[in-house]
């Protein structure tokens, strides 16, 4: 049977409710809430190190400021009698406040409630299940055939999957993710089992233990890589469990036949650097399921192209009619643009037509350039990826 890894980006959460899962929501929220964790001493050293902005609201933002701490961090071993003449008080425990700061828009994401009415979600869920019992094995004596990495802070995997009795805490679960009674420990990864990793921290992994949402309370001694992308390697390199985790991620990356990258736009340059260097890279199944709000408009556009061409108008004419209510033929040729399903007997045509449009062609070339060899086929465009149900795609070898 072949392995297979899939690795979450927000993309995931952003489908289910994109506004409270964008960056700058969370960590708007937090600077401007009651139980905001920093002194006014505190943001105004952070406003220090940004333009014309009064809180960081972006990656980007970031990098002055984990720059500013490295070098705080570095003059503290300068010391006479105790004293450091180089930092000024206010600015001397920084390193510990914006770690508190990431952790509570970490949780912030993590606090989020799940609307009854998400069928998407269930579904989704449901399918992803189906194929990891399908794919994978459950108890100690079997070969990891489908590992979980998501890169979100959130919870909404793993509360999923641990109400599935997918992974963590159960004998005989499908995955594991290092942890035990006694805290996180690599010899808990060394077992043939599956893997479910929060790859840039969970806000639950307080030094080395899992808290519950009920007794985590806001630590500087978290595990978060929420940084600017130049930084988060050296980040992951100094969490003792974070670093573990990318190591074992890469040997099961380089194990993998199949590798799917769901909801993950590219960004995260310590990650695409090692998906290109696996082992036997060119030979592997990769496939990247994206959340694309042009493919309406793709698919509108390829359904306007074949009302011209059954009318034997042009595809500007088709558009002024069917917006044109008082025109002759606006009725029937809408009635016509209407009933243009996509369906089985035109698959190959739309995807021909998907694939030559701008928007692909821009995600291609992209991809293309973070790693290198993709085709048409590796790239998976859909409005909303939480209908994504064919996993069987990633099986195609």
């Amino acid at each position: 049977m072949s392995k297979t890894s899939i690795i979450f980006g927000n993309g995931l959460s952003r489908a289910l409710n994109n506004e409270y899962f964008l960056l700058e929501t969370a960590m708007s929220y937090v600077w401007d809430s009651k139980g905001c964790c920093l002194t006014s001493d505190e943001k105004d050293l952070i406003k220090s190190t940004l333009e014309d902005k009064n809180y960081p609201n972006t990656e980007s933002d970031l990098y002055n400021i984990q720059e500013a701490i490295t070098i705080t961090e570095f003059l503290k071993k300068f010391n006479i009698d105790g004293n450091n003449l180089w930092i000024k008080e206010t600015a001397f425990n920084s390193h510990e406040a914006f770690k508190k700061f990431i952790h509570q828009v970490a949780m912030y994401f993590n606090n989020y409630e799940m609307p009854t009415e998400k069928e998407h979600w269930g579904n989704f869920i449901l399918s992803l299940v189906k194929f990891i019992k399908e794919n994978g094995k459950k108890g100690y004596n079997f070969t990891g055939d489908v590992n979980i990495f998501t890169l979100n802070y959130d919870n909404l995997l793993y509360k999923s999957l641990l109400k599935k009795k997918i992974l963590c805490g159960q004998q005989n679960s499908y995955l594991i993710d290092g942890y035990s009674a006694t805290g996180f420990s690599p010899n808990m990864l060394t077992s043939n089992r599956g893997y479910y990793f929060h790859l840039h921290g969970s806000p639950y992994f307080i030094g080395n233990e899992k808290h519950k949402k009920s007794n985590t309370n806001i630590s500087s001694d978290n595990h978060i890589v929420l940084n600017h992308f130049k930084h988060k390697e050296n980040i992951i390199n100094s969490s003792y469990i974070l670093s573990s985790y990318w190591k074992f991620m890469k040997s099961r990356l380089d194990l993998s036949d199949n590798i799917i990258l769901f909801g993950y736009g590219g960004y995260d340059i310590h990650l695409n650097k090692i998906l290109y260097q696996l082992n036997n890279y060119k030979k592997k199944n990769i496939k990247i399921v994206e959340c694309e709000k042009n493919i309406n408009k793709i698919s509108n556009d390829y359904k306007t192209k074949k009302t011209a061409e059954y009318f034997e108008k042009s595809e500007e004419d088709v558009r002024k009619i069917c917006t044109d209510e008082t025109h002759e033929d606006c009725e029937k040729i809408t009635k016509y643009y209407r009933s243009r399903e996509i369906g089985d007997d035109e698959d190959d045509e739309f995807l021909e037509y998907l694939y030559t449009s701008n928007t692909f062609k821009s995600k291609k070339e992209f991809w293309q350039g973070n790693l290198g060899s993709i085709s048409d086929k590796d790239l998976i465009l859909i409005d909303n990826i939480l209908c994504f149900d064919d996993w069987k795609c990633i099986n195609e070898l």
